[in-house]
């Protein structure tokens, strides 16, 4: 959308040569399926400023925050070309981030964000406790909103990877995030979504090229991909597990697989799921994650795994740089074309980008005429030509 170029014509400004998108497969964090493909958005990136699109896998696109982060930061810094890490965040001040995720790192905020949470909040809220006690409201301020979250994430996890790759906010600019309030032709992707679902006019608010592309998937009955269209497939699922495998999910403790089952038994719709289980500490992104992950078959043991293999998804003639940057540097197996280059993989990469290429065909079947599968065998690397 138009905050997306913007972003990318920031990097431009601010002297990237070569732009990387690490981005979502079909499966998002949100705990939802993309409204549109992977090979769609992979198409609408390129037209509108990225030279390579690199997959994020599924075990980290669909977790949370710091483990979504980790993925990405891991893939880019494993590249081996990667000088400058960009993200849009509310705050464009980079000590200011930099400053809470040490806090963060440090043994005080492990130890006070432990003992808020025994206090019955969630974990975000209890990170914001934390930070105001140590360090002040102002800073407190700044990690409320979801992009900063995930920026201070970004930075924590260049630490984390010893990486040398520079952090760079680019300030946000336009309606907030999940708003459906719009500005100057700027909207927020929830609101661009719902649009397109519902079937509003969203069109002053992402790039003509985008257009043609979302327009061309409308025509072929490939979108919007509604969560709608997975309730029934992930009710028959939750009832089929027992609590132990429930237990394996991600990011489910405290007997939270108790109240999944028995709401998975008494409900019939995601939401009504949702609202049942959520409590103080389980926020409803948490919760469809799980949800998600019950469906595809994630499990905690798979997101403890850094992935260690490069998905390209497409790139452009800028590009081609870049790819022979990757190919000379990285010491990891490059993915092109999955049906020839899986052999390359070790058995627990293997087995992640299978699940993958099954979760695709899930998200096939998910479209408004389900459309045929394995796609990631059958759709090669998309090509750019400017």
């Amino acid at each position: 959308h138009n905050g997306h170029v913007y972003l990318l014509n920031k990097m431009r400004e601010n002297g990237a040569t070569h732009i990387i998108a690490v981005m979502s497969g079909n499966f998002t964090q949100r705990g939802e399926p993309a409204v549109l493909s992977k090979w769609a958005r992979t198409k609408a990136a390129l037209k509108c400023g990225a030279d390579v699109v690199i997959e994020l896998p599924l075990h980290c696109s669909v977790s949370s925050a710091e483990r979504f982060a980790l993925g990405g930061v891991h893939i880019l810094n494993s590249l081996g070309c990667v000088d400058e890490l960009f993200f849009g965040a509310e705050c464009e001040d980079i000590t200011k981030l930099l400053s809470i995720s040490e806090f963060l790192e440090s043994n005080e905020a492990i130890e006070k964000i432990k003992n808020n949470m025994k206090g019955g909040i969630n974990y975000p809220v209890a990170i914001e406790k934390a930070v105001e006690s140590a360090m002040g409201t102002e800073l407190a301020e700044i990690i409320k909103t979801p992009n900063n979250i995930l920026a201070i994430e970004y930075i924590k996890a260049l630490k984390r990877c010893s990486s040398s790759i520079a952090p760079k906010s680019i300030a946000r600019i336009g309606p907030e995030h999940d708003s459906g309030i719009t500005w100057n032709k700027f909207a927020s992707a929830s609101f661009i979504r719902s649009s397109l679902i519902k079937g509003w006019d969203f069109s002053e608010f992402i790039p003509d090229e985008c257009n043609t592309i979302i327009k061309r998937e409308l025509a072929l009955a490939r979108a919007p991909v509604d969560i709608k269209n997975i309730e029934r497939a992930t009710i028959i699922k939750l009832r089929t597990m027992s609590t132990d495998e429930i237990k394996t999910l991600p990011d489910v403790a405290e007997g939270i697989e108790n109240r999944i089952k028995q709401a998975s038994d008494e409900f019939s719709s995601y939401n009504e799921i949702a609202d049942a289980v959520k409590t103080k500490r389980y926020t409803h992104a948490r919760i469809r994650r799980i949800l998600l992950c019950a469906l595809l078959g994630i499990t905690s043991e798979m997101q403890s795994i850094l992935p260690e293999y490069i998905r390209i998804l497409g790139f452009n003639s800028n590009g081609k740089a870049v790819l022979s940057a990757i190919n000379k540097n990285c010491p990891y197996p490059i993915i092109t074309r999955p049906a020839q280059e899986i052999r390359l993989l070790d058995d627990t990469q293997k087995s992640l980008l299978t699940k993958e290429i099954i979760s695709g065909n899930i998200y096939n079947a998910m479209m408004p005429k389900i459309n045929k599968g394995f796609d990631d065998y059958t759709i090669g690397c998309i090509v750019q030509k400017q």
